[in-house]
């Protein structure tokens, strides 16, 4: 049966709390890949409801087990009789009290039989529970990297667009000493043009993929005001943290 482990999510839901209210005064609330897997984890909907639907299957277990147990039913109510033609005339409030008490002694297994189903019915939310868990977070990394991607490919098309300035510059300057001829200052015109679309197409990628992941987490953190942080050790720095060789190479 699939449990949440509750000291490690209680420990990461005071950590992310602690850290929402110091950030609280910032601008930006900075996330972290473990940070935005716990705020989904908390928000998105699928899990919540695969949460209910095993909280559901608990009850109906406890529901078919009470089958065993003896059922006590009690009942009250007042009338008041009145005896038509009788002489003297009578007319008084009757009471009644009811008190029941049943036990199941055999039902030919049909209990055992709900017991069972109910048991099994809650291994299988269990175990879709354990499934939504696993499809939330791969879907949160995946959502995670493609920001830090699409914002990457913003700077590398902001660079582009600086170095198709840089050769129109060039382009005019060789045009207006009479090196170049016209056509070059439109082609580098053009390219320039191109590339200022290409970086307004980024940046709309950007937000396509934010919004693909605040529809993950189920939530905006920060009211849409937040910044997705890598932990993970830079490209430059790689090479200092390789293991060592077992043997040399001759």
């Amino acid at each position: 049966m699939f449990r949440v482990n509750q000291p490690t999510f209680l420990v990461l839901s005071l950590c992310f709390l602690v850290l929402a209210a110091t950030n609280s005064q910032a601008a930006t609330l900075n996330l972290s890949l473990d940070e935005t897997i716990l705020v989904a984890l908390m928000n998105n909907p699928q899990i919540v409801v695969a949460r209910q639907q095993y909280k559901g299957t608990e009850g109906s277990v406890t529901q078919a087990r009470s089958r065993y147990w003896p059922h006590l039913s009690t009942g009250a109510d007042i009338s008041r009789v009145n005896i038509k033609d009788l002489l003297p005339e009578d007319e008084d409030n009757v009471g009644h009290f009811l008190l029941k008490i049943n036990q199941l002694i055999w039902d030919f297994g049909r209990t055992t039989g709900l017991v069972d189903t109910s048991r099994f019915n809650r291994l299988a939310a269990a175990e879709n529970l354990k499934q939504v868990h696993h499809d939330i977070v791969f879907q949160v990394k995946t959502d995670f990297y493609s920001v830090l991607e699409k914002k990457r490919l913003i700077e590398v098309a902001e660079q582009a667009v600086k170095n198709y300035e840089q050769q129109l510059y060039r382009a005019k300057k060789y045009y207006d000493a009479g090196v170049r001829t016209k056509i070059d200052v439109t082609n580098a015109e053009v390219n320039l043009s191109g590339q200022k679309l290409s970086l307004l197409q980024a940046r709309s990628n950007l937000k396509a993929a934010r919004v693909k992941l605040e529809k993950t987490l189920g939530v905006k953190p920060n009211n849409g005001d937040y910044l997705l942080v890598s932990r993970e050790a830079q490209l430059e720095s790689l090479a200092d943290s390789k293991p060592e060789l077992p043997g040399s190479l001759d």
